[in-house]
């Protein structure tokens, strides 16, 4: 199974919003946790940019608006999402995520993400002995973490 964002983005968003990181441990807690989880690095700029040609506009939420970061809707993105990505950094570090820099072209994130899903494919086949299913995540991503 593959999950884009899953518990990881919800916990990101809920830290730099300043929850408790052992509370939202506590309450994601329940969730499977994953064989894999890549985090697509993007610089905020770069996701400025990917909004609007996706949709010509900033999301409210993703540019942290409720946070009071800035008036300005395009300074206060790159001031979340900055504060995001500084939130995936040190969660990478307790959870281990692969780390996937997608300032690249979609097809070259994605031959990699190809690569790095079927490596943790194969281990997980040679591992039988755990019985369990491979779960996966993919976080952050093309349009906004």
């Amino acid at each position: 199974m593959l999950a884009d964002r899953y518990i990881y983005t919800l916990m990101a968003r809920d830290m730099a919003r300043g929850m408790d990181e052992a509370w939202l441990k506590n309450l994601y807690g329940i969730a499977l946790e994953p064989d894999a989880v890549f985090y697509l690095s993007v610089e905020p700029e770069e996701l400025v940019q990917r909004n609007l040609a996706k949709s010509a506009t900033l999301d409210y939420w993703e540019s942290g608006m409720d946070l009071g970061l800035s008036r300005d809707m395009f300074d206060s993105f790159v001031k979340y999402q900055t504060a995001i990505q500084a939130v995936f950094r040190r969660l990478q570090k307790t959870y281990d995520f692969n780390i996937v820099d997608a300032n690249r072209s979609m097809d070259s994130v994605t031959r990699e993400l190809r690569k790095k899903n079927r490596s943790v494919a194969e281990r997980k086949i040679k591992d039988q002995t755990s019985g369990g299913g491979l779960v996966g995540a993919i976080i952050g991503g093309f349009v906004g973490g």
